[in-house]
């Protein structure tokens, strides 16, 4: 059964050839939805304290990641302040074998349980281009919703900011049972 994971520093380089995979297996006019990260990025992020969750194979295949940016970072993009109490999603790729298996609800389930737990995190938000059908479906089956439309200065495109409330802890299952997901760590001390 595979599990949910949070990804330690030992976890990077399997994180990098990930996202390299899946994006040298996106068509062409896709590749530019998932922004290429090197090494030193992703060892910025891990440094940084930014969440980066994982789905791992029992035979220890990284075949799923999500980066997010927590709680207490200003203006993530000049076009719009999200303030603080919210988790941006930067990054969400999984491995063209495994699409359409749950391994991205599998990453979400995660994140939010880690949101609940965070005081002050009320919300998730996404910044998807418009172009970007395939996650835009995929964020509205999670429950996410349109808040904002606009030009992203930043990136040169036409953006749809999501939301998602998290439901306080009391009001959900810590871990729901029929997920049917490990939501261990990855390692001793995450």
């Amino acid at each position: 059964m595979n599990r949910t994971i949070h990804l330690t520093s030992e976890y990077i380089e399997k994180a990098y050839q990930l996202m390299t995979f899946v994006r040298n297996h996106l068509p062409e006019d896709e590749k530019h939805f998932l922004r290429t990260k090197s090494l030193t990025d992703l060892f910025g992020h891990h440094a940084r304290g930014d969440l980066m969750l994982g789905v791992e194979t029992p035979s220890g295949q990284l075949i799923g990641l999500l980066i997010a940016q927590p709680t207490g970072i200003p203006a993530i993009t000049p076009a719009f302040n999200f303030g603080t109490g919210t988790t941006l999603v930067q990054s969400v790729c999984i491995h063209p074998d495994h699409t359409g298996s749950g391994q991205v609800r599998a990453l979400f389930d995660h994140l939010e349980d880690w949101a609940k737990h965070h005081q002050g995190v009320t919300h998730l938000h996404a910044k998807v281009s418009t172009q970007n059908v395939k996650s835009l479906v995929v964020f509205a089956k999670l429950g996410f919703s349109v808040i904002h439309r606009g030009h992203d200065p930043e990136r040169n495109y036409e953006a749809i900011i999501l939301e998602k409330q998290v439901p306080p802890l009391a009001q959900t299952a810590l871990f729901p049972s029929n997920t049917g997901h490990d939501f261990a760590p990855a390692a001793a001390g995450c």
